[in-house]
């Protein structure tokens, strides 16, 4: 049971230890701010389908070169760089069931040769090997990038590579991410772009470059402001879970690339006790019965002044791995270079709330998904229409 676990945590960006996260509040690399206007009076997307991989990744379609060579990448607002399986590249702890697909540049007449090695380290792996440029499409537009083709990876998940959405401060070699060579290049019209994540492939996912889709969230949107433009890092006000309140942390990063909800190791092992979750050292995981009825877990991001709650469910945190459910939340102290101790607010977080991340105007927005209200909806509808033709009958 535990090792199938493992083998379905290894996208999982998990760190038990003490963790120092360089941030940056001033970013020299980004555009200025001129740039940030509407090029054009209509709205430029790329619209690029997600599918889930057991709530824990979600992933989607991209070409390069020409003629085109197709992958499935995980789009990551935790990092900066493109990247994907060169012909050659070796695998360490790869998905042996899955089927990789590796960039071939000799087969690309558009491939120009770069010149330069790259390293980058995640959370959990690292890849390796030289940076090209070719043509990239994705969401139906096209633009040249400078991207990386990847020698030696290891803990790829099931994605044949990242694409990098965060700001260039992160980006290994300064390389200039493919998100602002598309909005520079005029293929979408807002430096901004939007998530809406599925659960358990019950609806399509989409990543939005350069727009807001409203179907996909009810009401308004709420935004906070992004305190440090490095990672996506907003102020968090408090996580409350059961009435208690767990705020050692007054910071998170919105990561899409990260599956859990990761805090303070005392705050998170304080909440899985709340919860009735028991911990399993050899796995590092908190297991708890698929039957019980669980809390909301509520995170109020932003400040003292202006804040906003947002309801994380039970049927978000708690994942089903045939017939053994654990809480997609782990333990981690992780600070910014000012000591500041911080959340990451994962795919559990996401798929509840419908997420923008507005670069041009420095704030993160959320919407609770329509996903999560039709399914209260039609529960209500159905213990109406019940009580209608047998209780009242």
């Amino acid at each position: 049971m535990f090792q199938k676990l493992a083998l379905l945590l290894a996208v999982i960006v998990v760190v038990n230890a003490h963790i120092t996260i360089p941030l940056r509040k001033t970013v020299k690399y980004l555009f200025p701010k001129r740039h940030f206007e509407s090029r054009t009076s209509r709205a430029t997307t790329a619209t690029i389908p997600l599918t889930d991989y057991f709530n824990l990744e979600y992933d989607g379609p991209i070409s390069l070169g020409t003629p085109a060579q197709s992958f499935t990448v995980l789009f990551d607002t935790g990092s900066s760089n493109l990247w994907v399986m060169g012909k050659d590249a070796t695998c360490s702890q790869c998905n042996q069931s899955y089927h990789y697909h590796q960039y071939d540049s000799s087969a690309s007449s558009t491939y120009v040769a770069n010149g330069t090695n790259f390293n980058i380290t995640y959370g959990q792996g690292n890849t390796t090997g030289h940076l090209v440029s070719d043509e990239l499409t994705v969401g139906g537009v096209s633009v040249r990038v400078t991207f990386g083709e990847a020698t030696k990876v290891s803990y790829p998940g099931r994605s044949d590579g990242i694409f990098g959405l965060a700001y260039r401060s992160l980006s290994v070699r300064h390389v200039l991410p493919p998100l602002y060579v598309l909005y520079q290049n005029g293929a979408i019209d807002q430096l901004l772009f939007s998530f809406f994540l599925q659960s358990n492939a019950t609806s399509d996912g989409q990543l939005i470059l350069g727009g807001i889709q409203s179907q996909y969230y009810k009401g308004s949107l709420y935004y906070t402001s992004i305190i440090d433009q490095a990672w996506y890092v907003i102020g968090l006000y408090n996580v409350k879970v059961n009435g208690q309140s767990y705020t050692s942390a007054q910071r998170a990063i919105v990561d899409s690339g990260t599956s859990f909800l990761v805090g303070p190791s005392n705050d998170v092992n304080d909440i899985a006790q709340s919860v009735g979750a028991t911990y399993d050292s050899s796995s590092g995981m908190y297991f708890v019965s698929c039957s019980a009825s669980l809390p909301n877990i509520y995170v109020t991001v932003g400040d003292a002044t202006s804040n906003y709650q947002l309801t994380v469910y039970p049927g978000s945190y708690r994942l089903n791995s045939s017939g053994t459910c654990y809480l997609a939340m782990s333990g981690a102290n992780i600070y910014d270079q000012y000591n500041n101790s911080m959340w990451i607010l994962g795919d559990v977080l996401m798929r509840d709330w419908y997420t923008v991340f507005d670069i041009a105007n420095t704030r993160i927005g959320f919407g609770s998904t329509k996903a999560s209200s039709t399914l209260q909806i039609c529960s209500i509808f159905w213990i109406v229409l019940v009580y209608l033709l047998f209780v009242n009958a």
